[in-house]
């Protein structure tokens, strides 16, 4: 249910491809000692605890005052964190900005290898080159979490990573921006709109939306790059706010799957623009391989029920009770729109 192109997680570059070569596993360091061979000898069964996960690389056989670098780490999991880059620079990059070892399959290598946030200063000091990975021989290829079978080719998707926007006869579909964000402000913070969006128009949903907008723009291009959430602003041919639509999969209702969510200012609803919106973002991403869209609505929206049930998809609609910070334990309506 992804999408077909998939984008480095540090400098959303298009990936050519993805699998155990550039699949990285972090693992938080949860204490780290750069220390001397006397003192790692000295402390061996420290930095040695069996009931414990310690990753330890001795620099000295290879450099003059060389040094035992010690790490306590969060034990590799298939179940742990991870995520794709384009290089070891990108996955050193985020194993530094973590505080975690980074652990991937080395295909070259053919061995189970790992960056830490000294990979630099560790390759230099035993006359390797900067991004050289460091090697777990000992822990088998049968081992690992990935098998080779995991490679996906994804040059046919091409490297075309341009922010979507759309133009209809009605409306258009553009990504947010400062311009439009006094609109966007007045609507989410509309106590009626939050009813309907939220179940919610209470003093905390309003604190935690303030709260929310300074960063917002910022992380409008963070989470397209990361393939997380995708936000529109809906404008009418003048240019002016009228609305909001965003794919996301962040929704603690459907994780990792993706949700839509939209809503329009009073005075445009009742007009078709938000079915025509609705219709081009759902067959947007069916074609660009997303192949299951949720979405979640209020017992109370009746033209929200309307517009999802009318998609020219299979949809699914049922019942369930569901709870969250804001509206609590209540009725709602769950859909699933099979593309």
């Amino acid at each position: 249910m992804w999408f077909k192109q998939m984008t480095c997680d540090c400098c959303y570059k298009p990936l050519a491809s993805i699998g155990r070569h550039n699949r990285f596993y972090m693992c938080r360091i949860l204490e780290f000692e750069k220390v001397s061979p006397r003192e790692y000898q000295y402390n061996f069964d420290y930095y040695n605890n069996q009931n414990e996960t310690w990753i330890n690389y001795d620099t000295s056989p290879y450099s003059y005052n060389g040094k035992v670098y010690c790490y306590k780490i969060e034990p590799p999991s298939p179940r742990g964190y991870s995520t794709w880059y384009c290089s070891k620079q990108c996955a050193l990059n985020a194993a530094k900005r973590m505080n975690a070892m980074a652990f991937y399959y080395d295909e070259d290598e053919r061995s189970v290898a790992f960056l830490t946030p000294h990979m630099v200063e560790i390759n230099r000091a035993i006359q390797e080159s900067d991004y050289t990975p460091l090697l777990m021989m000992e822990w088998g290829e049968q081992n690992w979490f990935q098998k080779p079978s995991d490679f996906k080719d994804l040059r046919q998707y091409g490297t075309d990573c341009h922010y979507p926007t759309f133009s209809t006869r009605i409306c258009n579909i553009v990504k947010p921006n400062s311009l439009l964000l006094d609109g966007y402000t007045k609507l989410v913070l509309d106590s009626d709109f939050q009813k309907d969006f939220w179940g919610s128009n209470g003093m905390d949903i309003s604190n935690h939306i303030k709260s929310s907008l300074p960063g917002f723009l910022k992380h409008v291009d963070v989470d397209f790059g990361r393939r997380l959430m995708i936000e529109w602003f809906i404008t009418n041919k003048a240019n002016e706010f009228i609305g909001f639509i965003h794919l996301t999969c962040m929704s603690n209702a459907f994780p990792y799957k993706w949700v839509v969510e939209f809503g329009l200012v009073r005075e445009y609803r009742g007009r078709g623009i938000m079915n025509t919106v609705l219709r081009g973002i759902v067959n947007w991403a069916k074609e660009n391989g997303c192949d299951q869209i949720y979405a979640i609505s209020e017992e109370h929206n009746h033209p929200a029920h309307a517009l999802l049930r009318n998609l020219p998809y299979n949809v699914t609609e049922k019942m369930a009770h569901m709870s969250d910070q804001f509206g609590g334990f209540r009725p709602m309506r769950n859909y699933m729109i099979q593309l």
